[in-house]
């Protein structure tokens, strides 16, 4: 089994590494070709003017709900789909917030040229603008839009047919070589029929653009309107006049806090002084935390580190009898608080280090397990990796990597990727280890049993607008065990063997089963409402936050409790206001279907909590701020839970005051297992300076 183990890991790391790096990444939509001054923001509203502009280069992608702009050198190729490439030109606007619900995108204002080629007989692709609508199936054609007292929407065609469609409904068929155009004054909307264009007149307005080509004429010239935006195409080439309210984005800025603590720690009866020094990084997407921590007992000198109660953590591998290479690598491990790249949802994610927060898929199996329950007193290097190439994608998580004991892994695939509508349609499968999920008197029993779940799910986003997004999931899960040898446990020996358990693979009777419905409303209010149902031996998301605490109790649980089938319901309502507050409280509850356990329920509650430093001080005066994360699993009743809220949880609390811009005091408490019945409360008091950037938690 241990080989069998060792072999998996190896091939899903060797596995994920080569794929990501020869696959050809799939981001769409992405920059083919950008030239001169070509930008993008991304906004739910676009009537609101304080659009942020960011610069646009080759190679990049481009979130869905965006709207590209270009100046008078700019140019840019956008692969919307495997088969639709736009091609925008300068003193242009484009929007793409209706690409993902209707596959169309809007041209504000000047000049673009769109190759669609055919897929299917419903994959469609239109232009947008306020006068008309050009619709396709398989063609390339141009569109030039003048905005003003008088609007004009010319479309060129070069291959197939355009259905060009005024706002009144009347529609001219284009058929290639021809062209047509719609005129609007006032409330009076003309459509022109068509009329014959020559190859040369196409491409004098719609050559691709390479760096040395000259503006092209433009075909008409209409009275300009004078608003704040950029100027139409026909207009002379000048600056880009600037919008006001508009804010430039500026480069990543560093972010560099520097955290430091004095306290006193018992361990063993021995009074011991404590120093923590934690200096955290920030550039971009890039992050790093250090946790270097010594404890002397005030008799020796601070300096000789073999003094110090966790001296083995300095040596780095040298020892009297030689150099471990293997004792280095960990104890250069233990000083890293995490190495990140990226944040969960991102097309790559990678986290090394201390993790609060790991993640399969919809949480079924694998749930907000976190590797720092015991914290600092058991340091976990653990690691979560995942890409998402489009069409496919994956997701990692390993508790510890200097003992690979936990570790799961999700697949997934969106076989209608680039296309309308279901495009985002994806599949996935499951599945999650712990190799020594039974601890009894700090002794493991490695494969004897290992515990293990395997499932799969269905995730469609239905829609993603500004004041709602919508997104329809299921799961199918089933769990197991592996057993190396029944008789290398005492404990359970008995117990399995009573179940008819083997020596190998043994699949438990039951499933779980899921179905529901997540989004956000206007982008800050994320919610969630699930139906769960459990029958036999199975535990809708085993590995959760309490998980290292509770593992051995659960497996019991696991493998000798034949419950009734149960139903019910888990839901959450969160909020997200940038720089103000986020938070989130989600709550399960699965009832017995058999009425004999009618007193028997399960139950979950969980809730994380931020508040921004300005909203405290704004509101009270004072420069405060801080966050709360809570859960707690099967609370017996309402009273029970207000009478001791801290029974059986897990429970973190930060506070911080600002001393000044660039210092702060925090206060932090934590409650900490141990075991699953020894737990810690430890409140530890840090003094934080930012070297630059802001502090915050």
């Amino acid at each position: 089994m241990k080989l069998l183990v060792r072999f998996l890991i190896a091939f899903a790391l060797t596995y994920s590494i080569l794929f990501s790096a020869f696959a050809q990444v799939d981001k769409y939509p992405y920059v083919e070709i950008a030239l001169g001054s070509v930008q993008y923001a991304v906004s739910g509203d676009e009537s609101k003017a304080n659009l942020v502009y960011k610069d646009l280069s080759s190679g990049m992608s481009i979130p869905l709900f965006s709207t590209i702009r270009t100046g008078p050198d700019g140019y840019v190729e956008i692969s919307l789909a495997p088969n639709k490439v736009i091609k925008i030109y300068e003193f242009s606007t484009v929007s793409l917030a209706k690409f993902q619900t209707d596959s169309s995108v809007e041209l504000k204002v000047g000049k673009l040229k769109a190759k669609v080629r055919k897929v299917g007989t419903l994959d469609e692709f239109k232009v947008r603008t306020e006068t008309g609508i050009a619709a396709v199936r398989g063609t390339e054609f141009g569109v030039i839009y003048n905005t003003g007292q008088a609007s004009i929407m010319q479309v060129f065609v070069k291959e197939g047919v355009v259905s060009l469609t005024d706002p009144t409904g009347r529609t001219v068929d284009i058929n290639a070589g021809y062209s047509s155009s719609i005129s609007r004054y006032l409330n009076i909307t003309e459509i022109e029929e068509p009329k014959p264009i020559s190859p040369e007149e196409f491409e004098k307005y719609f050559a691709d653009k390479t760096q040395t080509q000259a503006p092209q004429e433009q075909p008409q010239k209409v009275e300009e309107k004078k608003e704040p935006v950029p100027p139409s195409p026909n207009q002379a080439p000048s600056p880009q006049p600037s919008i006001p309210s508009e804010k430039q984005e500026e480069p990543a800025t560093p972010k560099f806090n520097f955290g430091w603590g004095i306290s006193s720690e018992n361990i063993d009866g021995i009074v011991w002084n404590k120093i923590v020094l934690s200096p955290i990084f920030y550039l971009g997407k890039f992050g790093v935390g250090l946790y270097i921590v010594s404890y002397w007992d005030g008799k020796n000198n601070i300096y000789d580190t073999t003094k110090w109660y966790n001296a083995k953590e300095y040596d780095f591998g040298f020892h009297q009898d030689g150099f471990d290479i293997g004792d280095f690598g960990s104890d250069l491990l233990l000083k890293i608080l995490f190495l990140s790249y990226g944040s969960k949802g991102d097309r790559v994610f990678i986290r090394l280090g201390n993790i609060p927060d790991m993640t399969l898929g919809h949480g079924f199996i694998f749930d907000r397990y976190s590797n720092m329950l015991g914290f600092p007193a058991i340091r976990k290097v653990g690691l979560q990796f995942d890409l998402d190439f489009g069409v496919y994608g994956f997701e990692t998580v390993f508790s510890d990597l200097s003992r690979t004991r936990l570790f799961g892994m999700r697949h997934y695939v969106r076989p209608l990727y680039g296309t309308s509508v279901l495009g985002n349609l994806g599949f996935g499968v499951s599945g999650a280890i712990d190799l020594e999920p039974f601890i009894l008197s700090n002794q493991a029993f490695e494969s004897n049993p290992s515990v293990f779940f395997v499932g799969a799910d269905i995730d469609f986003p239905v829609f993603d607008i500004y004041v709602l997004s919508l997104t329809i999931f299921a799961d199918v899960a089933k769990a197991g065990i592996y057993i190396n040898n029944t008789n290398e446990n005492p404990y359970l020996s008995s117990v399995m063997a009573t179940k008819g358990y083997q020596n190998g693979f043994n699949l438990l009777d039951g499933y779980g089963l899921s179905a529901g419905i997540k989004g956000t409303i206007i982008g800050a209010f994320p919610w969630k409402i699930e139906y769960r149902r459990t029958e036999g031996n199975f535990i809708p998301s085993y590995f959760d936050a309490l998980y290292d605490a509770k593992k051995s109790e659960k497996l019991v649980s696991l493998l000798t409790l034949t419950p009734p089938p149960f139903n019910g319901i888990l839901g959450g309502l969160g909020v997200k206001v940038e720089g103000i507050a986020e938070g989130n409280i989600e709550y399960e509850q699965l009832w017995p279907q058999d009425s004999d356990f009618s007193g028997y329920s399960i139950n979950r509650l969980i809730g994380r909590f931020k508040v921004d430093k300005q909203i405290i001080k704004t509101f009270v005066g004072v420069p405060v701020y801080g966050k709360l994360t809570y859960q707690r699993n099967n609370i017996p009743s309402i009273s029970d839970f207000f009478s001791n809220a801290l029974k059986d949880s897990t429970a973190t609390l930060d506070i911080a005051y600002s001393v000044s811009e660039d210092l702060d005091i925090s206060i932090a408490y934590k409650r900490f297992f141990i075991s699953s019945t020894e737990y810690q409360d430890s409140v530890s008091i840090q003094l934080r300076s930012s070297i630059f950037g802001e502090l915050g938690f």
